[in-house]
């Protein structure tokens, strides 16, 4: 490994060099496998490092703790920040949706278009009430006691 590089961890066949210089004008990123070396596009890499934090943020939609923080800190008065959020529609399209954890974070990503909601979060019970809200329906979404397919409902 050169002098000034940084050597990220890998599978047993493969790992990622990134030389690191204080002056470079270009990084360069080395896939070293089993067959060989190949340089890896510095454009390709950004966008991926932009979806990762794309994912990472509207992932961290989904928690009313987090919205309520956004909204004290004046987040949502921002005309920058608004245009963000609908910039992260394109999650919305199947080739994306598929790498969500969080699927609410669309629903709040969709309220937060709204000044009502926007409004309503800046409420200090607001986190507290949603957050119950959220642990009732985790818990019991899946119950096999409570879910109906086309049977009565049990007594």
């Amino acid at each position: 490994m050169a002098r000034g590089s940084v050597l990220a961890a890998g599978t047993a066949t493969q790992y990622v060099e990134t030389p690191v210089r204080p002056h470079s004008s270009r990084v360069r990123i080395m896939l070293h496998t089993a067959t060989g070396a190949t340089e890896l596009d510095p454009e390709r890499v950004a966008n991926q490092q932009r979806f990762s934090r794309d994912l990472e943020f509207l992932s961290a939609l989904s928690n009313p703790y987090y919205l309520h923080q956004l909204s004290q800190q004046g987040y949502f008065e921002d005309e920058a920040f608004l245009h963000y959020l609908e910039y992260l529609d394109y999650f919305r399209a199947p080739r994306y949706v598929k790498y969500l954890t969080y699927p609410q974070s669309l629903y709040f990503l969709d309220l937060l278009k709204h000044e009502a909601f926007r409004s309503a979060v800046a409420d200090s019970a607001w986190p507290h009430d949603t957050a119950a809200r959220q642990m009732a329906h985790w818990a019991t979404w899946r119950d096999p006691v409570n879910v109906s397919f086309g049977s009565p409902p049990r007594e």
